[in-house]
């Protein structure tokens, strides 16, 4: 997954940065402002995590097998 948030430093003195980061642990990408899921080297969707959440099976399933891990 790579996560997308708006930067809080200025790149061109008034506008934030963008701070692209690739991620496998939900923790990271659950608050980012765009989320992009990748599988076997291709782009399979890209939202926010809701939206991801509710359209996006291999997206859901890292979500709660990470869940269930941290649970158990």
């Amino acid at each position: 997954m790579i996560s997308m948030e708006n930067g809080d430093r200025p790149r061109d003195g008034d506008r934030p940065a963008d701070r692209p980061r690739v991620a496998h642990r939900l923790s990271t990408v659950r608050h980012a402002d765009h989320v992009v899921m990748l599988g076997d080297g291709t782009l399979v969707d890209m939202a926010t995590h809701p939206e991801l959440m509710a359209r996006c099976a291999p997206y859901r399933e890292l979500v709660t097998t990470q869940a269930a891990a941290r649970a158990g």
